[in-house]
């Protein structure tokens, strides 16, 4: 390797450092990002992992609501999870987003020096894959299912033109074990396939050892999966998810055919993108890719590439927009367990490795066409992009903030898990906590699982089917007065939660499940005759919390 290209690689890796230090530097005091990340994954593999590392097939997790299957999460196979039984749950969480991020960026250098842009400046080269690496990637604990997407198809595509050194294979058999299965795995496959089709149909003659790389990774696939096989296809158990009705949750946003289309593109091309897969290219990255594009045509420079990328955003946006928006693909979702389970419309999984693919295109075309100035526009750009990019990154972005002495709502870790104030609350009721359970009004999901309590509410991505019923009568007098609240739990039914009022819930039904205790996060408004005792409030200088202690009679 060259002189220059070590010194960009050392020069990123060393702005890299500079996004890792308020995680050295705050520690317990980072700001965090909460939305399907600290409340969700973060708690569900710490819980696990305190369970054993190998469990059986049958094994049930106790602190979720009346069980939840350890078969519901992911494998311990898959680095996300197992991380979380060799390191601290901040220390694990830490090292999944450096690496992950370091990852991404020498996957798209690679890829763009190796296919899409060769011979081009490495700095040039160093600095589009930093951009790529520092996307939001609020999934964090979803490890390389975003960031490891150009490390993949780099691999793939130095095996399509038969360089099958090892780095290749082992690239290709390490990764389903850093991904998650349901995200990206079916999407990036069908893709990688049909290019082997493409190349079947132009030259006449199958790429045997392409075909057996695609065989081999599909393969490797369905191992890391193996406890959702077990329980799809050799268990008794009924998921929550067969109650789900797209079609009911997004009644209210249909639209044409067409006008399902458009919603796509606009979201996924012209604004930011989907939440967890957003892109921040609206700004920046969209009006220079729009100018680019125009006089790539007009100047027939590398043009091809270029629409390439505009269709498969174009074709990813539009599958997106038809499944989430046309009436009639809703309810042929609904109608399909297996389609309902995989959610099809995923393949905006796959839109922020084109959309920086597509990027860097676009600043090519500017460096190469404008000779006087065009290098400092795409300069000027790049540390744009990257500036915004990081202004979105919550943790980055509010932690330099708060080592500046300021703040905004966002908590801090310790904050977030007041550890100590449920530790005070924990001591309080002094029974083992695995004794008796408790629900909460008002408090983030799954917090009180984190700090050992076993709770009957939550958030998961599958669970019993026959608990979401039990809970659903719980909370049907909820449902009369907040319709949008009989939506969310009935035909999603991800997040089970209470509201602050006792005449909206039924008491005896929470008994039923060995509810003994409820923490609220508000007074709750009591009942004529009451079956909720205030035995305490919780207050504590290193949470964001009021707890209210509630006995249930």
């Amino acid at each position: 390797m060259k002189k220059h290209s070590l010194i960009a690689i050392a020069l990123s890796l060393f702005v890299i450092f500079i996004y890792a230090l308020p995680y050295l530097i705050l520690k317990h005091n980072i700001i965090i990002s909460v939305w399907d990340n600290f409340d969700s994954y973060f708690v569900w593999y710490k819980v696990i992992a305190e369970h054993g590392y190998w469990l059986p097939l049958d094994y049930v997790i106790p602190n979720f609501y009346e069980g939840i299957p350890r078969s519901c999460f992911h494998s311990e196979l898959i680095f996300q999870v197992a991380i979380f039984s060799f390191l601290s749950p901040l220390k694990a969480y830490i090292t999944v987003d450096l690496l992950s991020r370091i990852i991404g960026f020498f996957g798209m250098y690679l890829l763009l020096k190796d296919y899409f842009l060769k011979g081009r400046n490495d700095y040039f080269l160093c600095a589009c894959a930093l951009c790529f690496a520092f996307i939001p990637n609020y999934l964090t604990l979803t490890f390389l299912t975003l960031l490891g997407q150009p490390l993949l198809l780099w691999a793939f595509l130095n095996i399509r033109r038969k360089n099958l050194k090892a780095y290749n294979w082992v690239i290709l058999c390490l990764m389903p074990f850093c991904v998650n299965f349901e995200l990206i795995t079916p999407f990036f496959l069908t893709c990688i396939s049909i290019l082997w089709a493409y190349d079947f149909i132009k030259t006449k003659k199958p790429n045997y050892t392409f075909l057996f790389a695609i065989a081999l990774y599909c393969l490797l696939s369905l191992i890391t999966i193996y406890r959702f096989l077990y329980l799809t296809f050799f268990s008794d158990f009924v998921p929550h998810r067969q109650d789900w009705s797209l079609y009911e949750m997004n009644s209210h946003l249909i639209h044409g055919f067409f006008g399902s289309i458009f919603t796509g593109i606009t979201k996924h091309i012209l604004r930011d993108g989907e939440g967890c897969t957003s892109t921040i290219t609206m700004l920046f990255a969209l009006p220079v890719a729009t100018f680019s594009t125009i006089y790539a045509i007009y100047k027939k420079y590398n043009v091809k590439p270029i629409l390439a990328c505009w269709a498969l955003l174009l074709v990813f946006s539009s599958i997106y927009g038809i499944c989430f928006f046309y009436e009639p693909a809703l309810h042929f979702t609904d109608n399909h367990e297996i389609i309902k389970t995989f959610q099809f419309n995923r393949f905006y999984f796959l839109v922020p490795l084109v959309w920086y693919i597509l990027f860097a295109f676009s600043l090519d075309v500017i460096r190469a066409n404008f000779v006087k100035f065009g290098k400092f526009v795409v300069a000027i750009v790049i540390f744009l992009q990257m500036a915004i990019l990081l202004r979105f990154n919550i943790y980055f972005s509010n932690s330099i903030w708060f080592m500046n002495g300021l703040r905004n709502n966002n908590p801090t870790y310790k904050e977030y898990f007041a550890q100590n104030q449920f530790n005070e609350i924990r001591d309080f009721i002094g029974k083992p906590q695995a004794s008796y359970k408790v629900a909460t009004v008002g408090l983030p999901f799954n917090i009180v699982a984190f700090n050992g309590f076993y709770s009957l509410t939550g958030y998961f991505n599958v669970y019993p089917l026959e608990y979401k019923h039990k809970f659903e009568k719980i909370s049907e007098r909820a449902f009369e007065e907040f319709p949008n609240l009989k939506s969310t739990t009935k035909y999603w039914g991800h997040q089970l939660v209470l509201l602050p009022n006792e005449n909206l819930f039924d008491v005896n039904g929470l008994k039923a499940l060995g509810c003994q205790y409820i923490f609220s996060s508000e007074p709750i408004k009591q009942a004529t005759n009451s079956q909720l005792i205030l035995l305490k409030v919780f207050d504590n200088i290193s949470s964001i919390y009021k707890v209210y202690v509630y006995k249930v009679k």
